[in-house]
């Protein structure tokens, strides 16, 4: 697990990544969240993760971090990520 690259979707506070650095011994190396306070809030809980501040349906983790690994541990959900593909619809808009 040491060289697989850990992406933390919908990135809040941190406590995902705390779980994460409990169980495994290392944070996550990317932590996204399309909203600028929880990006702020995780970096200054997390200084070490690279933050993206963007859609977690948009973001390619090998392209922030291109160090050929991996992006198989994961914590929420992509499109952009193996078997995980975007909502078809929006509960936002009560459908």
């Amino acid at each position: 697990m040491k060289d697989d690259l850990i992406v933390d979707l919908f990135c809040g506070g941190g406590g995902t990544a705390d779980g994460v650095r409990r169980a495994l011994g290392r944070g996550p190396d990317i932590s996204v969240n399309h909203n600028m306070h929880a990006i702020a809030m995780h970096k200054a809980n997390h200084p070490k993760t690279h933050h993206v501040c963007g859609d977690v349906f948009s973001v390619r983790p090998s392209r922030v971090v291109p160090t050929g690994r991996s992006p198989t541990g994961t914590t929420g959900g992509s499109n952009r990520l193996p078997g995980i593909r975007k909502p078809s619809t929006s509960f936002a808009s009560g459908q």
